[in-house]
């Protein structure tokens, strides 16, 4: 029987991992989109290795950055964040060798997807930031609510002329203002969407 998931299932599994403090990270691969990480959450694919041990939390760093495969690592260069008021969000991607990853692979159209969602789940945005030529990228956005929101940042690095399978690198961003946390209803096997 084959299985296929879909963009959208994939990206929702992506989400709860995050919202839940999961790492989601690719390993590389000697051939591009092969995904060799039983964590591996991407456009692409899903793979499972039973045969590897990965901890879901291996490449997070709580203080607020994450490193991945080969040393891949997000460096956040904004660092105040408020509701309600627009910020540009500018971050790098990291090689091991602290030089700026600035090669991507084209992935359903962009090099880069950005995912922004709130702890409670109630706030969820996909964007598509700009890179410069230094390999920096930006996004202007406004947070509407205070809290805590997990960044994704979804590419296929090419570092060194090596095209890597994708990789979500993750991290939290505080966000000053008003915005106490909604609970999430019962869990429920079924539910209800426009009638």
């Amino acid at each position: 029987m084959k299985t296929s998931i879909s963009r959208g299932a994939l990206l929702s599994v992506a989400l709860l991992l995050a919202a839940c403090g999961t790492s989601t990270t690719a390993a590389p691969s000697s051939k591009p989109g092969t995904v060799t990480s039983p964590t591996s959450i991407g456009h692409s694919g899903m793979s499972m290795n039973p045969t590897s041990t990965v901890d879901p939390m291996a490449g997070m760093d709580h203080a607020g950055g994450s490193s991945g495969p080969a040393g891949l690592a997000l460096d956040i260069v904004s660092s105040v964040f408020q509701a309600n008021k627009p910020v540009d969000l500018l971050f790098k991607i990291m090689a091991a060798d602290g030089s700026m990853v600035t090669k991507y692979q084209v992935e359903q159209t962009k090099e880069l997807h950005l995912i922004l969602v709130r702890s409670d789940l109630t706030r969820y945005q996909h964007l598509h930031p700009t890179r410069s030529t230094d390999g920096t990228w930006k996004v202007n956005l406004t947070f509407p609510r205070g809290g805590v929101y997990k960044m994704v940042a979804d590419s296929a690095p090419i570092i060194a002329g090596e095209p890597y399978a994708q990789v979500a690198l993750t991290t939290d961003l505080n966000v000053s203002g008003l915005g106490e946390d909604v609970k999430l209803p019962p869990a429920s096997p079924t539910t209800t969407v426009d009638g």
